[in-house]
Order: C-alpha cells, then sequence, then structure tokens
C-alpha cells in the first residue's frame, strides 16, 4: 500500500506537470498538498528516522 506522504507526493507532482494549464484553484491545492507532503516527511524523518 502507498504511504499518505506518497500519494500527496504524487498528486502534486502531477499538479505541477500541468502548472501552465492549471487554474488558481488547482494552484492552491496542489500548493497546499506539496506543504501537507513536505510536513508529512519533516515530521516522520525527524521522529522515525536515524539521528545524525
Amino acid at each position: 500500500m502507498l504511504k499518505q506522504e506518497d500519494i500527496l507526493r504524487a498528486s502534486a507532482s502531477q499538479c505541477q506537470c500541468q502548472y501552465l494549464q492549471r487554474s488558481a484553484e488547482e494552484a492552491a491545492t496542489c500548493d497546499s498538498l506539496t506543504a501537507r507532503a513536505d510536513l508529512i516527511g519533516a515530521v516522520k524523518g525527524n521522529s522515525a528516522g536515524p539521528s545524525t
């Protein structure tokens, strides 16, 4: 199964590929997806990753 952040990243990447065709509403949704994916990744990375 795909992890939630993987799904969010895939969605955000798909939006970015259509960047020139997207509306302002779509842009906001894509930006939100990207931010959420980055936030989830950062939180999981900090809490679950090996300490550096």
